[in-house]
């Protein structure tokens, strides 16, 4: 008995071990500016995450990058301007509880010295997109769009005009995913606006290592009796 109580603490700790023991850094790769594509999405921002990990920097967006409510009527989708805000392209190796945190930042070269005028929303979706023209604006918060990105499924998105910051968490599978990350200010500030982003995963039990430890528990049942 205190053999197969032993086997299964020692097989429990491996496949806990593997849940919280891959932390390694994340890469991010910033291409602004020339290196910038210009089919597909304009990704900004190339970031992989593995295991336990922590993505952070800064940049500037424009003051009404993600939502610029000159674009549309009452009623109508919500759109806004595809190259004044930056994008991301992110890669999860591990099914993770992934969190985004977007906050105002002062003092980011090339933007206002205060960015009052920063109030950060984002969207994320599905997939990656990297083939086919560019659209001049998107579709910020909903399945319609952004249309010219036909690889791309909306996930979610955070509409905030009024705080300094948003953070929200998403378990989301090992794959690819897209960000665009903007400010919903009104359109009367025309100046660049500072921000941070901090993107943090915490590794989850895959399906398979859930099917694994449920069999080890009904072992150590069985041998019990």
């Amino acid at each position: 008995m205190m053999i197969q109580k032993m086997k299964y603490r020692w097989a429990k700790a491996l496949v806990f071990g593997g849940l919280v023991a891959s932390c390694s850094a994340a890469t991010v790769i910033a291409q602004h500016g020339t290196a910038r594509p210009t089919i597909g999405a304009p990704y900004g921002w190339l970031i992989t995450m593995n295991g336990a990990d922590t993505a952070t920097d800064v940049r500037h967006v424009g003051a009404w990058s993600w939502e610029d409510n000159a674009l549309f009527s009452d009623g109508d989708p919500t759109v806004g301007w595809t190259h004044t805000s930056d994008w991301v392209r992110l890669s999860l190796i591990n099914t993770s509880s992934f969190t985004i945190r977007l906050q105002r930042e002062a003092n980011v070269a090339g933007a206002s010295a205060d960015s009052l005028s920063m109030f950060p929303s984002f969207t994320i979706w599905s997939g990656w997109d990297e083939d086919g023209a560019q659209g001049h604006t998107y579709n910020n918060n909903n399945n319609a769009g952004p249309v010219w990105a036909e690889d791309l499924t909306y996930i979610d998105h955070y509409d905030n005009s009024t705080a300094t910051f948003v953070e929200r968490t998403y378990s989301l599978g090992a794959g690819n995913y897209t960000l665009a990350l903007g400010s919903n200010a009104p359109a009367t500030d025309p100046a660049r606006q500072g921000y941070r982003f901090t993107m943090t995963t915490v590794p989850e039990p895959s399906a398979a290592m859930l099917s694994a430890l449920a069999g080890m528990l009904f072992v150590s049942r069985r041998n019990r009796r």
